[in-house]
């Protein structure tokens, strides 16, 4: 082999060294920016990943604020519903009630002057067995009205009270402490619970 072909082919070995080095050198450069370049993309990611986090968890507070607001809205207005029920409810059974207070007491007030008319035929009355079988009539009708709570109103005697008595007349008092008493019944009066059917008409002491 001569000279020159040793120099060439040492030539030649030198070139392809320093392309294999070259290569090698921009493969591992390569290799060093693709990794920069995936660490700054996954950096990047998780910097987007936080910030998306951070929104929706504002997101969703605002929507549970929301959500709270209209259920406390809703509440109230359930409240509000179950208030006017519970008082139209109550307006209906105190209706009711006094409509039939209004029904029962017209009709026991037709059935009181009875009692009148019997009082005054049993003090005329002189046969005791027809005496008898009216003061039956008597108790009769006085159980029929106590069964609806109807009472005589207590008067002779008692401190007179213009919600239960009716002064027809006065009468002189023969002792001072019997001043603004009942001294005598002229006509029974009856009550329905506290509620007057018929005040009694009475003789007052003054």
């Amino acid at each position: 082999m001569t000279k020159n072909a040793n120099n060439n082919e040492e030539n030649k070995k030198a070139e392809e060294k320093i392309d294999k080095d070259f290569v090698e050198k921009a493969s591992v450069d390569e290799e060093a920016v693709v990794s920069d370049k995936a660490e700054k993309a996954s950096a990047s990611d998780a910097e987007i990943t936080v910030d998306d986090l951070i929104g929706k968890l504002a997101e969703l507070q605002k929507k549970a604020e929301s959500e709270k607001a209209k259920a406390e809205e809703m509440t109230d207005y359930a409240k509000r519903i179950q208030a006017e029920f519970d008082n139209y409810r109550r307006r209906t059974l105190d209706n009711a009630k006094k409509v039939r207070e209004d029904a029962t007491t017209d009709v026991l007030v037709k059935i009181v002057p009875v009692l009148d008319v019997i009082g005054q035929a049993l003090k005329m009355i002189d046969d005791e067995k027809v005496a008898k079988g009216v003061k039956m009539i008597e108790d009769e009708i006085t159980k029929l009205l106590a069964s609806y709570n109807v009472t005589e109103i207590e008067a002779e005697g008692k401190e007179f009270d213009p919600k239960l008595h009716e002064a027809i007349m006065q009468a002189p008092a023969e002792k001072e402490e019997l001043c603004d008493t009942v001294k005598e019944v002229f006509q029974k009066g009856y009550k329905m619970g506290d509620r007057v059917i018929r005040p009694a008409r009475v003789i007052v002491n003054k």
